[in-house]
């Protein structure tokens, strides 16, 4: 293969990584990107991770958010049962705070995955080719999600 930023052709004794080049040093990958080169007619053995079929990577972000869905109704269900039996924060009831939070977390996820198609490892890369009101979509979810967690926390545990 050769280099897409300096032409250097692959040589078998080449010692760096079959990711990087060995004369420039660059990733392949973040040239290719960077000259929006269609990523799928370059060997995929250059590249660390295969991408993965984007319809498939939305099936798994809709799992996602229908597992942290139940798991935030199943944490809230198991908050109201310790109310009822009187245990609060103040004496020392379990932090079903923190239950709450990482539900809301992989609903997050779910929805980023879902939206973009990708993985949400690759959300910088994702984030740069989102529409606008994709981008504001999620800045809403991601700015009122502590609101909506800290408000349930307060009246959970406060009254």
């Amino acid at each position: 293969m050769n280099c897409p930023k300096c032409n250097y052709e692959r040589q078998p004794a080449d010692r760096a990584p079959d990711w990087q080049c060995p004369s420039c040093k660059v990733a392949y990958s973040k040239v290719l990107h960077a000259q929006n080169l269609n990523l799928e007619t370059v060997d995929e053995e250059y590249f660390e991770e295969p991408e993965e079929n984007s319809s498939g990577r939305r099936i798994h972000g809709l799992l996602l958010i229908i597992g942290g869905s139940i798991g935030f109704v199943i944490t809230l269900a198991f908050s109201a049962y310790l109310a009822r039996n009187g245990y609060t924060s103040a004496r020392g009831g379990p932090p079903v705070i923190g239950l709450l939070i990482v539900a809301i977390i992989v609903v997050l996820i779910g929805s980023i995955e879902l939206l973009t198609g990708g993985k949400f490892r690759q959300l910088s890369e994702k984030w740069d080719g989102l529409r606008n009101w994709q981008k504001g979509i999620l800045a809403i979810i991601i700015a009122f999600s502590p609101l909506i967690i800290i408000s349930i926390g307060m009246k959970i545990f406060i009254g």
